[in-house]
């Protein structure tokens, strides 16, 4: 896993606009906590929530415009247009 935050930025956005979901394996944190009420916890629910975008809108593509790391490196944030 990419311990470099901006080009884990960048590599998020790569994922997601490749459409493979395989590939989050290499930037989700084992004890990855999701908040998301409606998805399955961790991995691969990480997994099923983008791969259901996908599917909705097929021609999907991302790019990481912006992306911060906060000063103690414990959250990254990007701006990622559509």
């Amino acid at each position: 896993m990419s311990t470099d935050h901006v080009k884990l930025g960048h590599l998020f956005a790569e994922i997601v606009s490749g459409h493979d979901m395989s590939r989050f394996d290499e930037i989700v944190a084992p004890g990855y906590v999701n908040h998301n009420p409606f998805a399955e916890p961790g991995l691969e629910g990480v997994k099923k929530v983008f791969g259901a975008i996908i599917a909705g809108v097929p021609d999907l593509k991302v790019f990481a415009e912006d992306v911060f790391v906060s000063a103690d490196g414990t959250r990254v944030v990007g701006r990622l247009p559509l």
